[in-house]
C-alpha cells in the first residue's frame, strides 16, 4: 500500500539567531551605531554580501594637528561588534586622511589612507580587518610607498580571487613632475609587482579610479586638467607592463568633467560623469575591458532636463541601469529617476520621472537596488524652507509604480538637527539601511536607520515566498517585532483574476521576537498564482507583503488525491482527486488508529478532477486520515479537525 501522508498546518518557530531589537523603530531618533566622536568626516559604509552587516570607515579629529582613521563593524540586526567608537586602523603617530575602502570576496575589509610624516614627505598604507575588529596586517598596516612629495590621489579594487590592485598619483619634487604606480597586492598584502610611469608637470591628474579586471589586467580612470581643460580619461593597465596600450579620452576633450563614477558590469565598464558648460550636464558610457567605445565616440547624454543636472548616482539589475541626480532649476532643487538599458537606450517614457513632487531643497541621494526589481532611494531634504534637512527614502519598480509614501519615508527626522555624508546599503532582504552623520544638539555621532522592504520600521513580514510543494503551493514568511494581536490575511489571485481574495486567517500564538510562518495552498486551475499577506493590528495601518508569484500546473493525466481544503477545519473541508479514466473510486475516513470510521465516495467517475464536501459534525477534534482507493490505485492524506 503507497502510504502518502503530508501534513498540512501552520508552522511557528522560533528562530534564536534573529533578533531586531537592536533597530530603533522611530526615525526620529535612529540607531546610534558610532558613539563619541568629534567630527567625523569621509565616511564609508560598505554592506557585506554574505551576512547582511556592514563596516563604517571615517576619519576623524585626534587633535589640532591630528587626524586618524577609524572602522567599526556592525551586524544585520543593527549591533555593533566590538567598540562602538571604533578601533583605529594603524597605531602609528602620524595624520592619517583620505580613507577609501573596498571589501574583498570574503567579506573582509581593505583600507587605504595617506600619513603626513613631515612637510616634504608622505606614505600610502594599507590595512585588512575582519568583522571582530582584528587588524590582520600588524597593527601598523602595511607602508606601500614613501614619497618625497604630495601624494595627490589613490584607489583600490579587489578581484575575485582576492587579490588588490592600488594606484597612486604623486607629485614629486625631486625631479619636478607628476608619477602614476600601480601596485598589485597578494590575498596576504604581499606586493607582487609595481609599475611606475611619469609625465611632465604641465598637467594634473587626479580622482582617480581603478577597477580590477582579472589578475593581470586593471582598468584605470582618471581626470587630467590641461590648459584649464578637465577631461576623463581610461586606460587597461597590464601589471605584467607588457602590451600596454595607450590612454583614451573618454569625455569630450572640449568639455570640462567635473565628477565621475565607474562600476563594472560583467566584462565592460560603465561609467557616468558630469561636465561643467553654461549648466551642468550628465552623460553616460560603456567601454569593454579592451578601451572600445559602445555608446559612440563620446557616449550619451542622461537627461534633458532644463536647467543644472549634476550628482548622478547608479544601480543596476537584470541588464537595466537605474540612474537618479539632482536637477537644479528655477532656484529649486528636486531628485529624478531614468531607466537605460546596456545599449543606453531610454526604457522609460521620454521624461524622466521625479522622485518627490513635493517643493524643497533635495539633495545627497543615494540607490540601490532590491535585486528584485525594485531601488530604493534616499535624499536629504529641506521642505518648507526649513534650515536643516531631514532624510526620507522612496521605492519604486522597474515600470516606475512607486511603493511607498508619496512623500517619502521618514529615515531620519530628528528636529533641527545637522545631516550629512549620507550612505545607503541593502539589507539582503528587500530593504536598506541609511547610515548618516548627525550633529544633534551638542554631540555629533554617526547613526542607522533600518527599513524594511514594506517602507516601514517595525512589525515586518520578512522574506514572503511561494513554491511549489507536490500538489500544493507552500507560502512562508517571517515576522519581526510582532505585536500581542496581531493576524495576518493570506491572499490569493490567479492569473485570469482582478482581485485578491483571502484564503485563510492565521493568528499570532507566540511572544517570541520573530517567528516563521508556512501555509499551504491548493489551488483549483492552473498557471500563474500570486500571493500576498497583510498584516493587521488593532487600530493601526495594515501592512502588506510584496508579492509574490508562482507557477502552478497540476498534471492530471495521472492520479492525484489533493490535500484537503482547509486544513485544519472545524466543520467542512473540501476533499478533491484527479483520475486520468473514468473507473470506480472510494474515500474512507480512518481515525488515528486507522481504524475505518465512515465511507465518504464508492461510486464511477469519469476522467477528470473532482471534489467532495466532508462535514465533520461528527467527528471529535484530532487527527484524522482520508483514503482514496481507485483501481490499484491508493494514497493517503492526513487532516486535522479543530473545534
Amino acid at each position: 500500500m503507497m502510504f502518502a501522508i503530508k501534513t498540512l498546518f501552520i508552522i511557528l518557530l522560533f528562530i534564536q539567531p534573529y533578533s531586531f531589537s537592536q533597530w530603533v523603530n522611530d526615525p526620529r531618533l535612529n540607531t546610534p551605531l558610532v558613539t563619541n566622536p568629534k567630527d567625523p568626516t569621509n565616511i564609508t559604509v560598505l554592506g557585506e554580501s554574505k551576512e547582511g552587516g556592514a563596516f563604517i570607515v571615517w576619519q576623524d579629529v585626534i587633535s589640532s594637528n591630528l587626524n586618524n582613521v577609524f572602522f567599526l563593524h556592525f551586524n544585520r540586526d543593527g549591533k555593533v561588534s566590538f567598540r562602538a567608537d571604533g578601533k583605529a586602523v594603524s597605531l602609528s603617530q602620524f595624520n592619517k586622511l583620505n580613507p577609501v575602502a573596498i571589501l574583498s570576496p570574503k567579506d573582509e575589509l581593505i583600507i587605504l589612507w595617506k600619513e603626513i610624516i613631515s612637510a616634504e614627505r608622505q606614505t600610502l598604507s594599507i590595512q585588512k580587518v575582519n568583522q571582530s575588529g582584528m587588524r590582520l596586517w600588524t597593527d601598523f598596516g602595511i607602508q606601500l610607498e614613501n614619497v618625497e612629495g604630495e601624494i595627490t590621489d589613490f584607489t583600490l579594487s579587489c578581484n575575485n580571487l582576492g587579490e588588490i590592485f592600488v594606484s597612486m598619483i604623486t607629485r614629486n619634487l625631486v625631479p619636478l613632475n607628476m608619477s602614476k604606480t600601480i601596485f598589485k597586492l597578494s590575498v596576504s598584502g604581499e606586493v607582487l609587482t609595481k609599475n611606475v610611469s611619469y609625465q611632465k608637470s604641465d598637467g594634473v591628474i587626479h580622482n582617480s579610479q581603478i577597477i580590477a579586471i582579472d589578475s593581470q589586467f586593471s582598468g584605470l580612470f582618471w581626470i587630467e586638467t590641461v590648459n584649464n581643460k578637465s577631461v576623463l580619461n581610461f586606460k587597461s593597465e597590464n601589471i605584467s607592463n607588457k602590451e600596454n596600450k595607450s590612454s583614451i579620452s573618454v569625455s569630450n576633450p572640449k568639455e570640462n568633467v567635473i565628477d565621475f563614477s565607474v562600476s563594472k558590469y560583467g566584462d565592460d565598464f560603465y561609467i557616468i560623469w558630469t561636465v561643467l558648460a553654461q549648466n551642468k550636464r550628465i552623460y553616460h558610457q560603456l567601454i569593454s575591458s579592451k578601451g572600445i567605445k559602445k555608446w559612440g565616440s563620446e557616449g550619451k547624454i542622461v537627461t534633458l532636463l532644463k536647467g543644472s543636472n549634476s550628482n548622478p548616482k547608479h544601480t543596476f539589475f537584470n541588464n537595466r541601469i537605474i540612474i537618479t541626480w539632482v536637477n537644479e532649476f528655477n532656484k529649486d532643487r528636486n531628485i529624478f529617476a531614468d531607466a537605460f538599458d546596456l545599449k543606453g537606450e531610454k526604457i522609460w517614457d521620454k521624461s524622466p520621472i521625479p522622485i518627490i513632487t513635493l517643493k524643497g531643497d533635495q539633495f545627497g541621494q543615494q540607490i540601490v537596488s532590491d535585486n528584485k526589481g525594485g531601488f530604493i532611494i534616499a535624499w536629504i531634504d529641506r521642505r518648507k524652507s526649513e534650515d536643516f534637512g531631514n532624510i526620507y527614502a522612496q521605492k519604486i519598480t522597474l515600470d516606475k509604480k512607486f511603493l511607498w509614501d508619496s512623500l517619502g519615508v521618514d529615515l531620519g527626522t530628528y528636529p533641527k538637527s545637522q545631516k550629512s555624508y549620507l550612505n545607503l546599503i541593502e539589507d539582503r532582504s528587500g530593504g536598506a539601511v541609511a547610515v548618516f552623520k548627525d550633529k544633534r544638539n551638542d554631540g555629533c555621532e554617526i547613526y542607522g536607520q533600518k527599513i524594511f522592504s514594506t517602507g516601514t520600521y517595525a512589525g515586518q513580514i520578512l522574506g514572503l515566498k511561494s513554491e511549489l510543494f507536490g500538489d500544493s503551493v507552500k507560502i512562508s514568511w517571517f515576522a519581526a517585532n510582532e505585536s500581542n494581536i496581531v493576524e495576518y490575511d493570506i491572499l490569493r489571485k490567479a492569473e485570469n483574476e482582478s482581485i485578491w481574495r483571502t484564503i485563510s486567517t492565521i493568528k499570532k500564538i507566540n511572544s517570541n521576537n520573530i517567528n516563521y510562518y508556512e501555509y499551504f495552498d491548493f489551488p483549483d486551475g492552473n498557471g500563474l498564482i500570486s500571493y500576498k499577506v497583510v498584516q493587521k493590528i488593532s487600530g493601526k495601518e495594515n501592512q502588506f507583503s510584496e508579492i509574490t508569484t508562482v507557477n502552478y500546473i497540476s498534471d492530471f493525466s495521472d492520479f492525484i488525491l489533493f490535500q484537503n481544503s482547509p486544513n485544519p477545519f472545524s466543520e467542512k473541508t473540501t476533499i478533491s482527486f484527479s483520475i486520468p479514466y473514468g473507473q470506480n473510486v472510494e474515500i474512507e475516513i480512518f481515525d488515528i488508529r486507522l481504524n475505518p470510521i465512515k465511507v465518504l465516495v464508492k461510486d464511477y467517475y469519469s476522467e477528470g478532477k473532482h471534489s467532495i464536501i466532508f462535514n465533520a459534525d461528527e467527528l471529535e477534534p484530532g487527527i484524522y486520515f482520508y483514503r482514496l482507493k481507485a483501481g490499484d490505485f491508493i494514497a493517503v492524506k492526513k487532516m486535522v479537525v479543530n473545534k
